[in-house]
């Protein structure tokens, strides 16, 4: 018996065992149950168009320093010039970055 024959016999055999086991295992009625079968809905881009400057809102949502906002009837996208301005605090626009509206507080 040859030694680097039958190391050579063993690794191709592992070779070709780990092939069909990564081609058909997965499909059988055992592993079947770990497949994922749930898709997500396709990524679908924010198009807001940002509040007028000067426009004055609501929060929605805590800013940290980004958040929700509401201007009028829209609901934005917003980003504080702060740190941090609480829900239900009374905001003006000051600009815009792509889709999400700059905001700062208003003083009462």
């Amino acid at each position: 018996s040859f030694p680097a024959a039958n190391l050579a016999i063993g690794f191709f055999g592992g070779l070709v065992a780990i092939l069909l086991a990564a081609r058909f295992l997965p499909h059988s009625y055992f592993f079947r149950s770990f497949e994922l079968t749930a898709t997500s809905a396709p990524y679908q881009p924010i198009h807001e168009t940002p509040a007028q400057i000067a426009q004055q809102g609501i929060t929605l949502t805590d800013l940290r320093p980004s958040g929700r906002a509401l201007f009028g009837t829209q609901t934005l996208d917003v980003l504080a010039e702060g740190d941090f301005i609480p829900t239900g605090t009374r905001i003006e626009s000051i600009g815009c970055v792509g889709s999400t509206t700059l905001v700062r507080r208003l003083e009462s």
